[in-house]
């Protein structure tokens, strides 16, 4: 992490979630304000998935009412991934996880997040 990055907990260690047994499911993180932020590097953690699937979209907000995929976060089994988002463009982030068929996964996902003019 750079000296002029500060650490955002997205999702917490050690999150886990339980898809439905057929069809999907959608989970919001709560959203965080990153309006003093320039640039996101995502990175995640996850344990074996199981059954099913685990799809991890960063979105955003400009008022916290309307919200639209800013991109994928790589979500890879045991493997430490890094996502880098850039430019932020709208105030507010979350994170939008959609399970389906049985999926079972624990993870988690911080950003360290650059200061504008930085």
């Amino acid at each position: 992490m750079s000296r002029d990055a500060r650490r955002i907990v997205l999702m917490a260690r050690y999150t886990s979630l339980v898809g439905p047994s057929s069809g999907s499911f959608d989970f919001h993180s709560a959203p965080v304000n990153v309006r003093e932020f320039s640039r996101a590097d995502v990175c995640t953690w996850r344990g074996s998935l199981g059954a099913g699937t685990a799809t991890v979209k960063l979105q955003e907000s400009p008022d916290l009412a309307t919200w639209s995929d800013k991109g994928t976060v790589t979500l890879s089994d045991h493997v430490e991934d890094v996502t880098t988002f850039t430019p932020l463009d709208t105030e507010w982030v979350r994170l939008k996880v959609t399970l389906t068929n049985d999926a079972k996964v624990t993870f988690w996902v911080v950003a360290d997040c650059s200061e504008r003019g930085t």
